[in-house]
């Protein structure tokens, strides 16, 4: 089973970060130990800019982890149909009108193939066609990025298999 974690840095405007590395560690080590597959983009690919340093240290001690993260590949690059379900980090453009390359597009195309994908934070405008035939998961406070994670794995049986 594999998982597309994609990454966007902040606007440089922005008030607040939000591609943060506990946004990213923690979800990265529970589909880990499900035994999940993780596969990291961006829209730029390579290192994106992340915020602040990880309080998980197996994160910082993973290998394949830190690899991931310094070489994302490009969101250009991913063909959805690739993964079960798609974990996004970082604020995206409305997702029915984004280029289909992108961050927003990427997510319009998982739900549109009836895939899941969970979103941090969970400001996004979903208009017109709403989740389409995907489900959609948001999140925004501290515990958002752990419980985000958990509803995918719920969702897609990966936990009851670990």
């Amino acid at each position: 089973m594999r998982i597309l974690m994609v990454l966007v840095p902040d606007a440089a405007t922005a008030e607040r970060a939000h591609l943060t590395m506990n946004r990213i560690s923690i979800p990265y080590c529970l589909f880990a130990d499900a035994g999940v597959e993780v596969v990291m983009a961006s829209p730029e690919g390579g290192a994106p800019h992340v915020q602040g340093v990880s309080a998980n240290d197996r994160f910082t001690t993973d290998h394949r982890a830190r690899d991931a993260l310094a070489d994302t590949l490009s969101t250009a690059d991913i063909a959805p149909e690739d993964f079960e379900a798609l974990f996004c980090v970082g604020l995206i453009d409305p997702i029915w009108e984004g280029d289909p390359a992108s961050a927003s597009g990427l997510v319009a195309a998982f739900l549109k193939s009836g895939k899941p994908a969970a979103l941090l934070p969970g400001r996004v405008d979903i208009e017109p066609l709403g989740t389409a035939a995907g489900l959609l998961i948001f999140g925004e406070d501290d515990k958002a990025p752990e419980q985000a994670a958990a509803a995918l794995l719920g969702i897609l049986g990966a936990a009851r298999r670990s």
